[in-house]
């Protein structure tokens, strides 16, 4: 098993889980916002830099 599947069954032998379906909706919120910020970091992580003379109006 994955170390992130290790962490979630851990988590969730301690957090209980909501039992309602507001609860649920918030949980889930709660997870595609972070994994979305988590993505978009990784992204700006993964994106080559450009020069620091780098001037996009100069012909190629």
């Amino acid at each position: 098993m994955s170390l992130a599947g290790t962490a979630l069954r851990r988590w969730a032998a301690v957090v209980p889980a909501p039992r309602t379906a507001r609860g649920r909706a918030l949980v889930s919120v709660a997870l595609g916002l972070s994994l979305g910020a988590a993505a978009t970091f990784t992204g700006a992580l993964l994106r080559p830099r450009r020069p620091a003379s780098y001037d996009p109006r100069s012909p190629r």
